[in-house]
């Protein structure tokens, strides 16, 4: 979004290739990393609001695969838990050695650990009263402290890189709080950090609220992260690209919804 327009118009989770008169209304940046389900700060929009170009990030993101797959325990996975707010779920956790990965909501939450210890903890937090368990088929712990080696290893190839700061006008979302990064030292750390850290994802829809964000679209694949948003963004202002049939639709819908 050019500098000093206040509308923040579109949120992008993340950001796939969008019509030129749509570029200039996008100016919160967060989603995923290529190829694995993991918020974060790295998205190629365009090259003034990109902190690194095309294929930089596809490079990163097979690095990053690299150094989690070999840092992932054999017996590791997800689960996901919903219905138990989190005073009453870490407890549970907290006997099985199971770490909070992902705040979805104040009582929806994606847990890691391994997976005989996820049994354990998933039957508990049934027996407490949790409205749905369920294993996910992800076999990498993501964002738990299983991960702690992934992110020092991930650090140093991030560093590497060398990403830059979006320029002025556009805003950088870290996926560990929902805080703005100010410069890419403090944005490195965090984006290493939340291999193995919590992500807040739902601190990060509450940014984009604060903002006033009013159009998301989540590049996928599938649509969990547009249904989550789907709170924040009315009349149909949130979708993914799998709701689409052709480029043309989404391309659309787009010019539509920005106006």
């Amino acid at each position: 979004m050019p500098k000093g327009d206040q509308d923040h118009r579109c949120v992008a989770m993340p950001v796939p290739v969008l019509p030129r008169r749509c570029h200039q209304h996008v100016d919160l940046l967060l989603g995923q990393v290529f190829a694995r389900a993991q918020r974060a700060v790295l998205c190629p929009l365009r090259h003034d609001c990109s902190v690194l170009d095309g294929p930089g990030i596809l490079r990163l993101a097979q690095r990053r695969a690299a150094v989690m797959d070999a840092a992932a325990p054999s017996d590791g996975g997800l689960a996901a838990i919903v219905g138990l707010r989190r005073p009453t779920l870490e407890p549970i956790l907290a006997r099985h050695a199971v770490s909070i990965a992902i705040v979805d909501d104040v009582d929806s939450f994606v847990v890691g650990g391994r997976r005989t210890a996820l049994q354990a903890a998933c039957q508990e937090a049934a027996a407490r009263g949790a409205k749905r368990t369920v294993t996910l088929p992800v076999a990498v712990p993501s964002h738990t402290p299983l991960l702690r080696q992934a992110t020092e290893q991930f650090r140093a190839v991030l560093r590497e890189a060398s990403p830059r700061l979006p320029s002025a006008g556009y805003r950088l979302l870290s996926g560990i709080d929902g805080d703005t990064i100010y410069d890419m030292q403090t944005g490195i750390d965090k984006l290493a950090r939340q291999i193995s850290t919590t992500i807040d994802w739902a601190a990060c829809l509450e940014s984009c609220r604060s903002a006033g964000a009013e159009t998301a679209l989540e590049l996928g694949p599938g649509t969990a992260l547009s249904h989550m948003a789907s709170a924040l963004f009315r009349d149909g202002r949130v979708r993914a690209v799998e709701e689409f049939r052709t480029l043309a639709g989404l391309r659309t819908w787009l010019q539509r919804a920005m106006g």
